[in-house]
């Protein structure tokens, strides 16, 4: 049973010479590989080129993560045990006068907090004293007041650094 809409198509097709009809159906033929592999083929491989670049990708930053894990619980763990009640005091202490920063007074503020007091200090070297202890030993600003100091560039401050 031929489609209506078909006929037309059809008798042309078989008023045509006998060579005719073979190359019009080895052009068809033709015609359907090409846009199958332009239609079908072609955006199915670029899936699956992109999906092997993002495994890729993912394996490479896996192999860095297993690779750097063992230093980085190494690190956590050392910070946690490091630094606790009397040791925050005594680093606390020892990074500022690496930086040439006197405290005038530091207090220790229960188990896990040092209570610091700054007079004249340069801003920017109390933000290093902070940027530093914070980094490399994992402590926080609980409270901090800031005020304007007697020269440019300086401020009176008192901090309070948790663990």
């Amino acid at each position: 049973m031929k489609a209506r809409w078909l006929s037309p198509w059809w008798e042309k097709y078989a008023a045509l010479p006998r060579r005719d009809r073979g190359m019009l159906a080895v052009l068809t033929v033709f015609l359907v590989v090409v846009l199958g592999y332009l239609l079908v083929w072609t955006p199915v491989d670029e899936y699956r080129q992109r999906g092997m670049e993002d495994r890729d990708r993912h394996l490479e930053l896996l192999e860095m993560m297993r690779r750097t894990e063992i230093q980085a619980r190494q690190k956590s763990v050392s910070k946690g045990s490091a630094v606790t009640g009397r040791n925050l005091l005594s680093i606390i202490s020892r990074e500022a006068q690496q930086l040439n920063i006197k405290a005038n007074r530091l207090q220790p503020e229960g188990q896990d907090a040092v209570s610091l007091w700054f007079d004249n200090i340069p801003f920017d070297d109390l933000l290093m004293l902070l940027e530093k202890v914070q980094s490399e030993y994992g402590v926080s600003v609980e409270q901090i007041v800031v005020d304007r100091g007697e020269s440019g560039g300086a401020v009176r401050t008192r901090l309070i650094l948790k663990i």
